[in-house]
């Protein structure tokens, strides 16, 4: 695994990187080629209170190789500490972008998680919008509590050559499943990617592009899923834990 000399932010305990998304891709990128299991984990703050409930899962995040800002609720509590990040980095755009980078260059890529069948659809419209990507495999993540299930998949996606796992379980699980099984892995890079494949596979859409632009985007999957409204309730109470971090901050 290669030293990136990282440049990270606190926000309640959790590091977050210092970065700009065209370094994220790059440094993604660099991770590929790198021998050795590296992690990608996009952060909101949604993730961040579930760390904040439970220290093992915050040691897992910063335990990572790179933690980025996915939500715009980070850029402002980072603004709000003083320790102001450049830019939101979204997975699905990361992710888009590293496809972009390895379409042509034979990288091997897996992809887990969502429901049966989700997985298969997302390899197809990948491989028809990315020209000359290799998904060398794809499995669900419906295996929990199978252990022999989980072994299978493990052995599937090593015995795959793959050098990039995306893992779509939803947070903490993906993050917790990752680092369970890092030594088992042969992969060279995992990114935990929440809900991609469910957009890569078409059964749920992104924001127009105007309500991306405007940081609306979360917006836009209440609107769509009302259900997703009970996990921001802890948006409230990530901002009012943030504002008496900065106010300790300022009193130091």
């Amino acid at each position: 695994m290669i030293n990136i000399g990282r440049k990270t932010v606190y926000i309640l305990g959790v590091k977050i990187d210092d970065i700009t998304f065209s370094s994220s891709v790059s440094l993604a990128e660099r991770l590929i080629k790198s021998e050795g299991l590296s992690m990608i984990y996009t952060i909101n703050p949604e993730i961040i209170m579930s760390a904040y409930k439970e220290t093992s899962f915050k040691d897992i995040l910063n335990s990572s190789t790179l933690c980025v800002a996915d939500g715009i609720g980070i850029l402002y509590a980072s603004k709000i500490l003083n320790t102001p990040l450049p830019e939101r980095i979204s997975g699905i755009d990361l992710i888009c972008s590293l496809f972009d980078k390895i379409k042509t260059n034979n990288t091997k890529t897996f992809l887990l998680g969502s429901k049966p069948g989700i997985a298969e659809k997302a390899k197809y419209n990948i491989e028809n919008t990315y020209k000359g990507i290799d998904i060398c495999g794809v499995s669900d993540g419906y295996f929990f509590g199978n252990k022999n299930k989980e072994d299978e998949i493990i052995e599937k996606i090593n015995n795959s050559e793959a050098k990039l796992l995306i893992v779509c379980m939803g947070s903490p699980l993906q993050e917790k499943w990752i680092n369970k099984n890092r030594n088992k892995l042969k992969v060279n890079l995992c990114i935990g990617a929440g809900g991609t494949l469910d957009v890569f596979s078409g059964i749920k859409k992104r924001a127009p592009i105007v309500m991306q632009n405007l940081n609306l985007e979360w917006f836009y999957r209440i609107f769509n899923e009302p259900k997703r409204i009970k996990r921001f309730m802890s948006v409230p109470k990530f901002a009012y834990l943030v504002i008496l971090e900065s106010l300790h901050k300022n009193k130091k």
